[in-house]
């Protein structure tokens, strides 16, 4: 079932007790699925999709289970970066209400390591990536998260009140030639005000750590499979990335095969934001040089 969000703006597919909130844009042939990173949401997107020719494409995206306004059961999130986790639940979910075939995934971050991994449970129903500044490629989990994710501090910062500052400081990590926009942290708080989700959030930095940092080793297999998949893809990422080293990126993707390594001077770890159109322009000639 899908309904229309009371500002017209936004779609939700609701189905077996889950909720996930969207927003499609264009009319063209060619389907680009955008995937955001932890504890972002649909809105990070904007000023990248304004850059995109909506007569040549159709966009679509999505908040994850536990961001935004995407509700899943929280026990699914524990495990949440396997074939059946919510995750790939939500975009399975996403291309069936929409019909969306051959799409390309874009994700950045925790966005990029879930389009990794749908590329490899579903490879038949993609064409390509675009993984900006992903996890997944053998990154080191930095000791911020390291320590976010330690019980009694997770504990703590769960039960803090969040504000505008306190907001501000999470976001300005992510960000190198530029500040984080107003909008940026007002539509964070707007999301993170809500007691809810700032545990939700909490809650996945803890999952993420765990499985990105303590059991890593349990990815190598996945990491493998994406190494020698054909699927086209090309890796962006922010000279500057202060969340994920860009040499250890750039090491992994070396070896994988049907990649292209793009460095994006002076970027934190989200390009998409900093520089929307060069990003944009990426994403353009990346998708010109398929056949479809």
């Amino acid at each position: 079932m899908t309904d229309k969000d009371e500002d017209d703006d936004y779609s939700y597919v609701r189905k077996d007790n889950k909720v996930i909130r969207y927003k499609k844009r264009g009319k063209g042939d060619r389907n680009l699925i955008f995937i955001h990173g932890l504890g972002a949401f649909i809105e990070v997107w904007n000023p990248l999709m304004e850059l995109l020719d909506e007569k040549k494409y159709r966009l679509f995206v999505l908040d994850l289970p536990g961001h935004g306004k995407t509700k899943f059961d929280m026990e699914e999130m524990k495990d949440f970066y396997s074939e059946n986790g919510p995750f790939i639940k939500a975009i399975d979910l996403l291309i069936e209400q929409e019909n969306i075939s051959n799409p390309i995934l874009i994700g950045n971050s925790m966005g990029g390591g879930i389009s990794m991994l749908y590329s490899i449970f579903r490879n038949k129903k993609i064409s390509g990536c675009v993984l900006i500044d992903p996890f997944g490629g053998n990154n080191t989990i930095g000791m911020m998260y390291r320590l976010m994710s330690a019980w009694p501090i997770n504990w703590y910062y769960k039960k803090q009140k969040p504000t505008m500052e306190t907001i501000a400081v999470g976001w300005k990590n992510s960000f190198s030639a530029t500040k984080p926009p107003e909008w940026l942290i007002q539509k964070s708080y707007e999301y993170y005000g809500n007691r809810d989700n700032w545990e939700s959030y909490f809650n996945l930095v803890k999952y993420a750590v765990n499985i990105f940092g303590l059991r890593k080793k349990n990815l190598n297999k996945i990491r493998e499979q994406f190494s020698r998949s054909l699927i086209p893809k090309i890796i962006i990422w922010g000279e500057k990335d202060k969340v994920l080293n860009m040499s250890e990126g750039q090491r992994y993707f070396s070896g994988v095969k049907n990649a292209s390594f793009i460095v994006i001077k002076d970027a934190g770890h989200v390009p998409m934001l900093e520089f929307p159109q060069i990003v944009a322009d990426k994403i353009d000639q990346f998708v010109d040089s398929l056949n479809y």
